[in-house]
């Protein structure tokens, strides 16, 4: 009976109740109700009509900037209640969503070997002797694409943070790929020296909000003396997040060590 009633509703009427419900509460609550609700609450035109609300309501840097298409600045905190896009943080930490290539020169270690480590590092790969890859492949979900047409581009961005380490007897070297669509932003060989020190490596990417749909990370390693053996770059704790642009946000790559 719902279902036959919602269908002779027309968006608009579902327009207007939905604006008595907050977007967490339209997401958990009213795309259960039935099938047209779900189409409903996942439509363009939902989204599109949620985040004018929120901008309308919203006190940008700049007073005007929302008139004169200016890009505000935001805090990574408060950006997700002005676009409710589901930023999700694509943590790239389950050893079975990665390929390796080729498979027998990457080795997976639950326990670094001949390096420190720590309750902070679940897994890590260890190439070999010559380049190794490791990669994974994201979609995003329909919903999430959806919601992102809104955003004005030049106000996404792409923060790709991973660990990366060197046995204390073996210097190595390492480089990686990240595709956003149809382009390709490659990192040029870094050499690290042997240690068994981890670092952390930030940097981030602008995304076209308005075609934004898929990423690819890849990422290779080998070590510099060709030693038989797993004695390459290691590499832990990936992570791709999805944050608006702010005053955290550079284009240099940043290099920190650990400090357990």
């Amino acid at each position: 009976f719902r279902d036959e009633m919602n269908n002779n509703l027309s968006y608009d009427i579902l327009l207007h109740i939905s604006q008595y419900f907050s977007i967490e509460e339209a997401n958990n609550r009213l795309r259960i109700i039935c099938r047209e609700w779900k189409r409903f609450v996942d439509s363009e035109q939902f989204w599109s009509a949620a985040c004018d609300r929120k901008l309308q309501n919203f006190p940008f840097a700049h007073p005007n900037a929302h008139q004169q298409n200016l890009l505000p600045l935001f805090s990574l905190d408060t950006f997700k209640l002005i676009y409710p896009i589901y930023l999700t943080e694509f943590i790239l930490n389950d050893v079975r969503s990665f390929r390796c290539n080729p498979r027998n020169m990457v080795q997976i270690e639950y326990m670094p070997v001949g390096c420190n480590s720590s309750a902070s590092i679940n897994f890590c790969f260890a190439t070999s002797y010559r380049w190794s890859s490791i990669s994974q492949d994201i979609v995003l979900a329909e919903r999430v694409k959806h919601s992102l047409r809104r955003v004005p581009d030049g106000i996404l961005f792409l923060k790709l943070s991973f660990w990366f380490s060197s046995r204390f007897d073996q210097a190595t070297e390492f480089r990686y790929e990240l595709s956003i669509d149809d382009k390709v932003f490659s990192m040029s060989r870094y050499q690290n020296r042997a240690g068994n020190v981890w670092r952390i490596y930030t940097k981030y990417y602008p995304v076209q909000s308005s075609t934004f749909s898929n990423i690819n990370f890849k990422w290779e390693g080998k070590d510099q003396s060709f030693w038989a053996g797993f004695y390459g770059a290691k590499l832990a704790n990936v992570s791709i997040t999805l944050v608006a642009r702010c005053p955290e946000v550079n284009e240099e790559a940043v290099v920190e060590e650990v400090t357990w």
